[in-house]
């Protein structure tokens, strides 16, 4: 349906929504990290557990909070921009520095995750959808019984994301993608908004009319 974007109320790809960057980065702290975090007044403990939820947490506002972990990484989570993920995260660090709390650290702040939502503002036949996405999607879950979703994984290489002062290919990445019978698309794992352009492409690409209710 590449050529169809008009059966849309609205142009999908105007109706991105990016909801939360996770970026991330690594310090070497000059002293055990559970030793900082208690001799830190700013930086509050925290239960570190296998979901990864760190050590220790620095509440940056009401919504984005920069984890510590023991291993001397460090991310922030619960921005909607990137580059304000990134600042975060980067005057996190400075502080550190002013406040010899770190021997050294990486030059180079990494989004790790992107998760973002589109509207296609059409109701969607999942049942059609699902024999109509390329072959070469991997783990396609077709849609249950009076399930209003249908999943899949799309790996998407070679996507420069230097633009967030990266550097790195964005090669071998699984993005998950939910499209939803109302027309509602989520999708988690990007690294570049430039893949949540691609995942949505390829469900423009897939669609037929008799895809549409």
């Amino acid at each position: 349906m590449s050529s169809q974007i008009g059966e849309f109320p609205r142009d999908p790809f105007k109706t991105i929504k990016i909801e939360n960057v996770r970026q991330e980065s690594t310090v070497e702290f000059t002293k055990n990290v559970e030793r900082v975090i208690e001799e830190t007044s700013w930086i509050k403990k925290r239960n570190e557990s296998t979901n990864s939820f760190g050590l220790g947490s620095y509440q940056v506002s009401q919504s984005c909070t920069i984890r510590v972990y023991s291993s001397g990484k460090i991310d922030c989570v619960g921005m909607s921009e990137p580059i304000k993920a990134y600042k975060a995260l980067q005057e996190f660090i400075f502080r550190l520095k002013r406040e010899d709390l770190i021997i050294s650290s990486d030059d180079r702040i990494k989004v790790s995750n992107i998760s973002a939502s589109a509207v296609l503002a059409r109701p969607i036949r999942l049942n059609q959808l699902y024999y109509r996405l390329p072959s070469s999607i991997e783990q396609i879950q077709p849609p249950e019984e009076r399930s209003n979703s249908l999943r899949f994984t799309l790996t998407e290489d070679n996507i420069h994301v230097n633009k967030y002062d990266d550097g790195r290919l964005a090669t071998g990445i699984n993005m998950h993608v939910s499209v939803f019978n109302t027309g509602t698309i989520q999708i988690k794992g990007a690294r570049h908004p430039k893949m949540i352009d691609r995942a949505i492409e390829v469900i423009l690409e897939s669609i037929t009319e008799d895809c549409i209710i």
